[in-house]
């Protein structure tokens, strides 16, 4: 007889985020004045991100006083927070979250190759809820640093919906910033 005990083990991880000492990687998001320190652990992190797993391989690693140094400045806290949280425990916590915090999600879930994220039925959720609230009030998503970055399907579908409240001239400047963030990050990768 076999059994599982999945609750349990999924308590116990979220427990060793919140509690443990032993850990070995300090991980620095955000910038400017939106800057925190994680701590984790590695065999965590590269077990549960196959990102994680290249990032913190002996070849790419910064160590200092044999600790881990990881910067990751395009995410922010709060995002990185709940990232954690879901590599940890497998528990994704949406409520009270901004359309801004849940479009960051996505981006750096996608970044740091959590496919677990966009293979479940959640994340269909996930893209409705955050396309919905984006609609309802797009102007922080439309003027947010994440917008410039925002995949150009992703884009089109947004500006395709009929339920979009703003301004067309709105929309028109801000995709001419996008459309210049397009170019300027593909003259900067072609020169590398």
């Amino acid at each position: 007889m076999t059994s599982i005990f999945y609750s349990n083990l999924s308590k116990d991880f979220s427990s060793i985020l919140d509690n443990a000492d032993d850990y070995n990687v300090l991980i620095k998001v955000g910038e400017n004045q939106n800057i925190k320190e994680f701590r984790a652990h590695s065999v965590i992190l590269r077990a549960r991100s196959s990102y994680f797993k290249g990032a913190l391989s002996s070849n790419w690693i910064t160590k200092q006083n044999n600790m881990i140094m990881f910067n990751k400045p395009n995410v922010t806290p709060t995002v990185f927070e709940m990232i954690l949280k879901y590599i940890y425990s497998g528990e994704l916590d949406l409520t009270n979250q901004t359309s801004e915090d849940i479009l960051g999600l996505l981006i750096a879930s996608d970044e740091l190759l959590l496919e677990e994220l966009f293979t479940l039925v959640s994340c269909k959720k996930l893209q409705d809820y955050c396309f919905e609230s984006i609609c309802e009030d797009p102007l922080p998503f439309i003027t947010s640093k994440s917008f410039l970055s925002l995949d150009k399907d992703i884009l089109f579908n947004l500006l395709e919906s009929d339920n979009l409240q703003i301004e067309e001239v709105t929309v028109w400047d801000y995709l001419i910033k996008w459309g210049i963030e397009q170019t300027s990050a593909g003259l900067g990768s072609s020169s590398n």
